[in-house]
């Protein structure tokens, strides 16, 4: 039994494995070797040469080593396939290995790899598009294509799209993340680093689906350093701007929504989906299992919560309220209308009886706040409703379960700030249990 070992390229020596003296390598054409799966694979073909090799299944290559920024040492491997129709030469990269060893064992793989086949030359920004086309047939929601078209659109097809997609580098995603935060992709509007976090995580999952298509060889994402997350918690108005606001919006056409989204912290286009079999009065609930979203250019669609589960949210006064104003303006517009009266199913409508936009509550709440001199934006008023439960020591679970989180975590994560002031509260209490005092 005898085993390959490579001692120069394309020449290799036969090892005898019961300890004989090693013989001669004969062979009257060069080997390449490498270990795939368990197994060595061995190509007999002839050294291709340069007007040959476009097409060929063998390569020949190099190794590389270079410096990260961080000092960290690390090769890279590149393959060479001849050249393209227009001259142009074929490589195939593999980046980013810690040891020498690891980048020519790859390097070797990549000589006799039949499956592999040459890039077709797409751009970023044509491999992002066919990534989210991709995600499209799997049916992905319609709210996270139409935003991940607006990041490629807005902040990568300007600035990278038009790089090649195997050539793109760790250090030029970089300084588009850097340019992105300083100037933003329009001048004078910077991205935040969340908004930033967001463009990253767009071209990581890129790659990632593009490693496992084989369109790729190397992820760039895998070497760049995008910004961090700013944890924001969410914004709460004071109880007295809350109450100012609840004054103000008595007699607005869009009262009862706005109202109820107050009362119960549920999401606008959760609000905007209810339908009158969603209400059970004798229950006190509301079942909240739907959400109206934002479908593009005066477009709406249904879909389910955010959590992908129902709920059930009690009734409270203030709820009760924003039902009965519903029920009497949507009789008031019925009558009013006549025959142009459209019978959508939907509890809140607009004067014609038609579904609301989401962004028609979000605007309605946005004029309202402007004359009382607030900036609030209606999804604010969620995180009033969830700051005034828990300052009222609701436990974070109650809190969870009405506000529709997946997790609790989420609402800690989110709410922790508010926990945080029930700190020495909550000493006092066990100091007062101790001594045995009175409660």
């Amino acid at each position: 039994m005898y085993l390959l070992s490579s001692s120069q390229r394309y020449h290799f020596k036969l090892i005898d494995l019961k300890g004989r003296a090693p013989k001669k390598n004969s062979c009257p054409y060069p080997f390449q070797a490498a270990l795939i799966d368990g197994r060595i694979a061995i190509s007999a073909a002839r050294h291709p040469r340069k007007d040959d090799m476009a097409g060929k299944k063998y390569a020949t290559g190099n190794t590389y080593k270079r410096t990260l920024k961080d000092g960290t040492t690390v090769y890279d491997a590149v393959a060479y396939y001849g050249r393209d129709a227009n001259g142009k030469p074929i490589r195939r990269w593999a980046r980013g290995f810690g040891r020498e060893a690891d980048a020519d064992h790859e390097l070797a793989r990549m000589k006799v790899d039949p499956t592999w086949r040459p890039s077709d030359g797409s751009s970023v920004a044509e491999l992002v598009a066919a990534y989210i086309e991709q995600l499209a047939g799997q049916g992905k929601e319609l709210t996270t294509l139409n935003r991940y078209r607006g990041l490629l659109a807005r902040n990568i097809a300007p600035f990278i799209g038009k790089i090649n997609a195997c050539g793109l580098r760790g250090d030029q995603l970089d300084k588009f993340y850097a340019k992105l935060l300083r100037e933003g992709a329009r001048p004078g509007r910077p991205l935040s680093g969340t908004s930033v976090r967001h463009v990253h995580q767009l071209l990581n999952s890129t790659y990632s689906w593009a490693l496992r298509k084989r369109l790729v060889t190397f992820s760039p994402t895998l070497e760049a350093d995008p910004p961090s997350r700013m944890k924001v918690g969410g914004r709460a108005a004071k109880l007295t701007e809350a109450r100012s606001i609840i004054m103000a919006m008595k007699g607005h056409r869009m009262e009862a929504p706005m109202l109820l989204a107050m009362a119960t912290g549920m999401r606008r286009g959760e609000v905007a989906a209810l339908r009158a079999d969603h209400i059970d009065a004798e229950a006190g609930i509301i079942r909240v299992c739907e959400s109206l979203a934002n479908g593009g250019v005066g477009k709406v669609y249904v879909k389910t919560t955010k959590s992908g589960r129902a709920r059930e949210v009690p009734i409270n006064d203030m709820a009760k309220s924003a039902l009965h104003i519903a029920r009497v303006s949507r009789a008031k517009w019925k009558l009013a209308a006549g025959e142009a009266w459209v019978d959508s199913g939907y509890l809140f409508t607009d004067e014609l009886g038609r579904r609301l936009h989401p962004n028609t509550l979000t605007d309605a709440f946005r004029r309202l706040c402007e004359p009382l001199g607030m900036q609030y934006r209606l999804h604010d008023m969620r995180h009033t409703a969830a700051t005034f439960m828990l300052h009222a020591g609701k436990s974070i679970n109650t809190v969870q379960q009405i506000l529709g989180h997946a997790a609790a975590s989420t609402t800690v994560n989110i709410y922790g700030h508010v926990l945080e002031g029930a700190k020495p509260d909550a000493m006092a209490a066990l100091d007062r249990m101790l001594r045995g005092e009175a409660r």
